[in-house]
């Protein structure tokens, strides 16, 4: 029988060897995690299958201007970024594992392939950008001749022409946010003009666009407690603490009509009152924000409404039995406005 420390010494290596093992493993096959797509990657094999690039006609070595899927053997450093810039390739958007979908102008494929920091290159294709349940709303919608709510991320570095262009493109524009990682469009959609958007350059998302409710039961277990079922109030709720006794002042956009005689069915007994500001004439809601806020706070779900993908209910604030006294202090741009002089 061997010594009791020989056998704690074996198990010790035994479970070194094991992780190093894996570990080597990981290294040699690597994933890039895109939202409708996992390709998995290998040191060995540094460029997408050619099948990859002849789809969109492109080749290996032949310069290209567009988009590409840029994978690195660890996170990227400022010292490469600043190489690739020179050589006319700009990291647009991180994607899960140190890969990032780049911009190249007028560099092949090759050349990136060739530096020592990269580990796999491909074309980022227009069916990369789609998210899966919108090409199956497209293909339905297109057969019935209707139009798809759609929401669409630009490149960060799209131009105003180049975001014109996209919006050129949509039957509608609900909404529009520019931010660092791009800009966001919110429209309707010939689904028949889905893929000329797909093909832009300057689109690296699209996604339908989810229907607006208040807020639901999902949200307010994260602060109240989830009991484990749906269709249910919070646990505090349930325990009793609902807010009732209490009267919330928000201050934002205002609250739904205005009007506590039409005021929606999930708040509707519990607004006290409105006040607003400057040249605004009354509490009604033009942007949507502070609908949507009270709703987080006092939201009773009265109307039953439920998500069809998980039954919860639509319109459960944290405190569902409070009362609200609006003030209105932006109008319907959500400009804030000022208060009349005294």
């Amino acid at each position: 029988m061997k010594p009791r420390y020989l056998q704690q010494t074996y198990c010790i290596l035994l479970t070194v060897g094991l992780v190093l093992l894996y570990f080597s493993a990981a290294g040699q096959t690597r994933q890039i995690r895109l939202r409708n797509e996992t390709i998995t990657t290998t040191p060995a094999v540094k460029l997408a299958p050619g099948a990859r690039f002849q789809a969109q006609g492109l080749s290996v070595q032949t310069p290209a201007t567009g988009l590409f899927l840029v994978q690195f053997n660890n996170p990227v450093q400022s010292s490469e970024r600043a190489e690739l810039h020179t050589l006319g390739v700009e990291l647009l958007k991180y994607v899960p594992e140190d890969a990032f979908v780049a911009r190249f102008n007028n560099v092949s494929a090759a050349k990136i392939g060739e530096l020592s920091y990269v580990r796999w290159v491909g074309p980022f294709r227009p069916d990369d950008k789609i998210h899966p349940g919108l090409s199956a709303t497209a293909r339905g919608a297109l057969s019935s001749n209707q139009l798809v709510a759609v929401n669409i991320l630009t490149s960060p570095d799209a131009t105003p022409a180049e975001i014109a262009g996209v919006r050129s493109l949509l039957s509608s524009v609900q909404h529009e946010t520019h931010l660092r990682q791009g800009a966001i469009l919110r429209g309707t959609l010939d689904p028949a003009r889905l893929p000329a958007l797909a093909q832009s350059s300057s689109v690296l998302w699209i996604e339908r666009a989810p229907r607006r409710k208040l807020v639901d039961e999902s949200a307010s277990k994260i602060v109240g407690g989830d009991d484990g079922n749906v269709g249910t109030p919070t646990l505090t709720q349930q325990l009793g603490f609902t807010g009732a006794g209490v009267t919330v002042c928000v201050a934002d956009t205002g609250l739904d009509t205005g009007n506590t005689n039409t005021m929606h069915l999930d708040l509707r007994g519990r607004v006290t009152g409105f006040k607003y500001y400057g040249s605004l004439t009354d509490g009604s809601d033009g942007y949507g924000h502070g609908t949507h806020c009270a709703g987080i706070v006092a939201g009773n779900a009265a109307t039953g409404e439920t998500d069809p993908d998980t039954g919860a209910f639509y319109g459960l604030g944290v405190a569902s039995g409070a009362s609200l006294f609006i003030e209105r202090i932006f109008d319907a741009d959500a400009n804030e406005v000022s208060p009349a002089p005294a």
